[in-house]
C-alpha cells in the first residue's frame, strides 16, 4: 500500500515519483493500520488519509504478483455454535473443535492431493498453513508428516533460531509445509512458498490478504499460486464478504454477485472456485450477516448509538456506522438517507425540512463523486449556504439540477434558500462529500486540449451526464437539457463528445446502437460511430480530421448502463486523437488517449468485451 497526499493536481509529478520510490514496498506488505509504525509514520505527514494503493488485482495485471488459484472449500465442521464475541470466535473451541479427531485433517490432505500437481514425495510443493493456536499448528504438522509429507508447527513463542531454521528447511524443500500461529501474516518473503492453507476462519480482511500474499511472491519456475481455504457453517455474526471484497476490491453486492457467476472478471492466469456447499454457505451469509435492510439497519444504528452514549462517546458518524455495521453507501441510500435513518433509530438530528424526502432520495444520485474539483466547490458552496463567489457556477448548477432534477428552483441564489431550510440534509451533505473524498480511487487531472483547459471536468472521475452538459454551459439555472445519443456536438469549444457503454444487451439497446466500443489497450479505444454516419459526411470527415482542424474529440466510457444507486455515471477518458478508421455506417474508429485510462478501469474495460 502506498501512502501519499491527496496531491492536487499541480502536484501530479510529485506524486508520480513517490510512487514509483516506494513501488518496491508495495510488495513487502507496507500497511496503514494505526498500530504498524512503517505506516504510522509516513501518514501522519499527510493527515493520516491513504489516497493511492495499488490494488491486488493492479498487481496482478502488472506481473508484480504471481497468479493465484483459490478454492474455497466445504470442510463439514458446525462453527454456529462456537462462542462468539465482538472479537471473532473463542480461539480455544475452535482449537478443540479442530483437533477433535482425524476427519477434517484427512479432507485437506485429500483436497490438497487433488488440487495441487506436486504434492507427493519427491514434490515441490512447498505450503504455509495458517492454524487457530499452537496445539492446532502441531497436530496438523503432526498428521502431515504421518502422511509423508514433513512439516513443523511454528508461533510467536518459537525462539528466532528455530523459525529461521524452519524457514530455511521450507525453502530447500526438507520440509513441505510450515503451519503458524498468529505469525507470518506480514513482513517475512519466502517467495519458493506455492501453497497457502486457510485452516482457521479469517474474518478481518486485512489479515486474510496478509495471508495471502505469503503466497504471492514470484520465483523461478513458479507459475501460480494453489490457496485451499476451507469453510465450515459460520456463526451468524460471521463476515464472509470481507475477506471477498478485499480480495476483489468490489462492493458486497457486487461479491454475490460475482461468487453467483464464479468469479469471472479477474486477471489472466487466477481463478476462484467455490464448491456447491461452500458456495450456500458464503450466499446465506451474505443475506444474514449484515443488516442490510432498512428495519434492521435501525436496529443497528440505534444499539451502536446507545453504546456509544452509555460510554460518553461523541455521536455516531456516517463513516463510523459504516465501518461498524459492514454496511457500503448504496445500501445506506437506496432506501432512504442517512438523516431519516438516524431520525427512524432516535437519534439527535435537525428538523426535517419541507422538501426533506425528496431531497433525501436524492442523496443516492451523488455516490459516484469522486474528484477535488467539484467535491470542494460543493463543500464550500454549502458551507457558505450559496454565499461563496469562488465557486465555479457551472459545477453548482451541477449539484442543483442533480438534488432536484428537471424541476431545479430557477437561481442558484433560490437554490441556496431552499437548502438553508434542511440544515439536516446540508449536515449530511457535508458529511457525505468528506467520505467520499476519502474513498476516491483514481488521481484526477485538468482537461487539456484547445479550448477545453476552462472547462470544470476531470480527467479519470467520474460525471453524470447532468453534470458535464452543466459543466459545457448546456444546463444552466432554469434551462434543463436531457440528452439521448451517443453523441454531442459542442461548437463553442469545437469538441465532439461520446458516450461509450461498454456492456450492452439487448433489452436496453436496439440492434442498430448495439456499437463494438471496447478497450485495445490502456491508450487505445475501438469505438463505432452512430449507424448513419459515413465517411464522406461532414460529420465523419470531421471525426477522421479533428487534429488538423484543431478539433477535440472527449470519451466519456462506462462499464455499464446501471449502477447499484442507479444510471451509472461516465468515467471522463480525457481527450483522444484519431488513429486510424475502417467501414462505413458506422464507421470503426481506433483512438489514442493522451492520458492511459487507470490500470483497474482498463481491467474492466478488456473483460467487459473479451
Amino acid at each position: 500500500m502506498v501512502i501519499v497526499d491527496e496531491f492536487h493536481h499541480a502536484a501530479a509529478p510529485t506524486y508520480r515519483r513517490l510512487l514509483e520510490h516506494l513501488q518496491p514496498k508495495i510488495l513487502l506488505g507496507l500497511t496503514a493500520t494505526p498500530e504498524r509504525t512503517d505506516a504510522g509514520d509516513i501518514l501522519h505527514y499527510f493527515g493520516g488519509h491513504i489516497a493511492v494503493e495499488l490494488r491486488l488485482w493492479d498487481a496482478l495485471e502488472r506481473g508484480l504478483l504471481c497468479p493465484f488459484q483459490y478454492f474455497g472449500l466445504h470442510d463439514n465442521t458446525d462453527l454456529s455454535s462456537v462462542t462468539w464475541s465482538r472479537k471473532g470466535y473463542d480461539a480455544s473451541e475452535l482449537a478443540n473443535l479442530y483437533t477433535a479427531d482425524d476427519a477434517r485433517v484427512r479432507l485437506v490432505l485429500e483436497q490438497l492431493r487433488q488440487k495441487h500437481r506436486d504434492v507427493e514425495k519427491g514434490g515441490t510443493m512447498r505450503a504455509l498453513g495458517f492454524c487457530v493456536s499452537i496445539a492446532h499448528a502441531e497436530f496438523m504438522a503432526r498428521r502431515f508428516s504421518e502422511a509423508g509429507l514433513p512439516s513443523l508447527a511454528v508461533s510467536a513463542d518459537t525462539d528466532s533460531e528455530s523459525r529461521k531454521t524452519a524457514l530455511e528447511a521450507l525453502r530447500k524443500g526438507k520440509v513441505r509445509a510450515l503451519f503458524a500461529v498468529d505469525l507470518f501474516n506480514e513482513g517475512i518473503d519466502i517467495p519458493a512458498v506455492d501453497t497457502i492453507l486457510f485452516l482457521r476462519p479469517t474474518e478481518s480482511a486485512l489479515v486474510f490478504l496478509q495471508q495471502l500474499g505469503r503466497g504471492l511472491r514470484r520465483a523461478k519456475d513458479k507459475d501460480c499460486v494453489t490457496v485451499l481455504d476451507f469453510i465450515g457453517k459460520a456463526h451468524r455474526s460471521f463476515r464472509f464478504d470481507l475477506r471477498y471484497r478485499a480480495v476483489t476490491g468490489t462492493t458486497r453486492t457486487e461479491v454475490e454477485k460475482q461468487i453467483q457467476l464464479g468469479f469471472p472478471f479477474l486477471p489472466a492466469g487466477s481463478s476462484m472456485q467455490l464448491d456447491r456447499v461452500a458456495t450456500e454457505i458464503v450466499l446465506d451469509n451474505l443475506k444474514t450477516a449484515i443488516p442490510s435492510r432498512r428495519p434492521a439497519m435501525v436496529r443497528e444504528l440505534k444499539a451502536l448509538a446507545e453504546a456509544r452514549s452509555g460510554q460518553g462517546g461523541p455521536p455516531i458518524t456516517l463513516a463510523q456506522f459504516l465501518e461498524e455495521s459492514g454496511l457500503d453507501l448504496p445500501d445506506i441510500y437506496k432506501a432512504g438517507c442517512w438523516s431519516g435513518l438516524k431520525r427512524d433509530a432516535g437519534v439527535a438530528v435537525a428538523p426535517a425540512g419541507p422538501e426533506e424526502e425528496k431531497l433525501g432520495g436524492a442523496l443516492e444520485r451523488l455516490l459516484h463523486l469522486d474528484d477535488p474539483l467539484r467535491l470542494e466547490a460543493y463543500r464550500r458552496w454549502l458551507q457558505s449556504q450559496g454565499s461563496d463567489g469562488t465557486a465555479d457556477p457551472r459545477l453548482i448548477a451541477g449539484l442543483m439540477y442533480t438534488l432536484w432534477t428537471g424541476n431545479a428552483p430557477g437561481t442558484l441564489e433560490e437554490a441556496a434558500r431552499r437548502l438553508a431550510a434542511h440544515p439536516a440534509i446540508v449536515a449530511e451533505l457535508l458529511e457525505l462529500l468528506d467520505l467520499l473524498e476519502e474513498r476516491a480511487e483514481h488521481l484526477t487531472w485538468p482537461l487539456e486540449g484547445a479550448k477545453l483547459g476552462e472547462i470544470p471536468l476531470a480527467v479519470h472521475a467520474r460525471h453524470t451526464q447532468v453534470e458535464l452538459f452543466a459543466a459545457f454551459g448546456r444546463i444552466t439555472p432554469g434551462n434543463f437539457y436531457r440528452h439521448r445519443e451517443g453523441v454531442y456536438r459542442d461548437e463553442a469549444t469545437n469538441t465532439d463528445l461520446f458516450f461509450i457503454t461498454l456492456e450492452k444487451s439487448e433489452r436496453e439497446y436496439s440492434p442498430s446502437t448495439l456499437y463494438k466500443d471496447y478497450a485495445i489497450s490502456p491508450e487505445l479505444v475501438h469505438w463505432e460511430s452512430q449507424s448513419t454516419t459515413s465517411q464522406a459526411s461532414a460529420t465523419g470527415q470531421r471525426y477522421i480530421h479533428h487534429v488538423r482542424n484543431s478539433g477535440n474529440i472527449l470519451l466519456f466510457v462506462r462499464q455499464r448502463r446501471l449502477a447499484e444507486w442507479g444510471t451509472a455515471p461516465y468515467t471522463l477518458l480525457g481527450a483522444a486523437e484519431y488513429v486510424s478508421h475502417t467501414g462505413d455506417r458506422p464507421i470503426q474508429f481506433v483512438w489514442r488517449l493522451r492520458r492511459a485510462m487507470p490500470a483497474d478501469f482498463f481491467r474492466g474495460a478488456k473483460v467487459a468485451t473479451a
